[in-house]
């Protein structure tokens, strides 16, 4: 299993949206890059060392592994979401996106890299109840124009398990540029 990401309930952090879907499913980075860095090279390392084809065969859903990202041709940390035939439906962990991977362009994940804790965390916007409302049509490029490419201040309030893949969500409030984005969205949400 990976290490849970390091992340403290209550403390603001300096972050960046990697993946934006939604305002209840959108993956953040720390600003602070070194470690992603780090797990970077190694990944990319360890991808090109190993040619253990027979390794795929082992992997379900849940599995975690090293992929190539078929855009950058670069190795990254992926956890297995869904299998079929010669094709993996990965999430990489570090950053939040999905992509199908060919069988052949995965290789183990090294002990030393399980052993880092993911980049990326699963964030949600707090005070939005699904059960209890629904977003307008504009919310999701509203909500995507206001964080992309932003240094956010983010705050954890809560964390609960994720029901669709095993990673932890976070309910977050987010500023950015002393707005908040919790706030901003409201105007978006119909009870």
């Amino acid at each position: 299993m990976f290490k849970q990401p390091e992340v403290i309930r209550a403390k603001t952090e300096m972050v960046y949206a990697s993946c934006i879907s939604e305002p209840k499913f959108f993956w953040c980075q720390f600003a602070d890059t070194e470690d992603l860095s780090k797990v970077s090279q190694e990944a990319q390392k360890a991808g090109e060392e190993q040619d253990d084809v027979t390794f795929s065969q082992s992997l379900g859903p849940g599995s975690h592994c090293l992929a190539l990202f078929p855009d950058d041709k670069q190795w990254y940390r992926a956890l297995v979401v869904e299998k079929s035939n010669k094709i993996f439906h990965v999430l990489f962990i570090d950053y939040g996106n999905e992509s199908d991977i060919d069988v052949q362009d995965v290789r183990p994940l090294p002990q030393s890299l399980q052993e880092m804790a993911p980049q990326a965390f699963l964030c949600r916007l707090m005070e939005f109840d699904e059960s209890k409302g629904s977003w307008d049509e504009q919310a999701y490029d509203v909500f995507y124009n206001l964080l992309v490419d932003k240094p956010l201040n983010l705050t954890v309030v809560s964390e609960e398990n994720y029901s669709e893949i095993p990673v932890p969500q976070y309910s977050v409030e987010v500023e950015c540029e002393g707005v908040s984005i919790n706030a901003l969205m409201q105007q978006h949400w119909k009870v």
